[in-house]
């Protein structure tokens, strides 16, 4: 099983988000045994605990100063949810 999750995001006017800020590349990076980084354009945007069944969305590039923005069942809504947060309040 691999530690990274690769994806290419969508841009453009048909992926509702300015093409400028979205990231084009984003990584999900295992660093722990229940912690995942989300990275954009190679930078630390946020960070995914894993408690149980369910994985915590936390934005900000420190991981003690990145704060709760949602909870999901799977990896991918979680790392959404970070990118989310990423691309409407910026980097914190």
């Amino acid at each position: 099983m691999s530690d990274t999750l690769v994806r290419t995001a969508q841009t453009g006017p048909e992926a509702g988000l300015d093409s400028v800020t979205e990231p084009t590349q984003t990584r999900v990076e295992r660093v722990g045994p229940d912690c995942y980084v989300v990275l954009a354009r190679a930078v630390p945007v946020g960070y995914i605990d894993v408690a149980g069944p369910v994985f915590v969305a936390l934005h900000g590039r420190h991981y003690h100063r990145a704060v709760e923005v949602g909870q999901a069942r799977d990896l991918d809504n979680a790392a959404e949810a970070v990118l989310a947060a990423h691309i409407e309040g910026g980097a914190r």
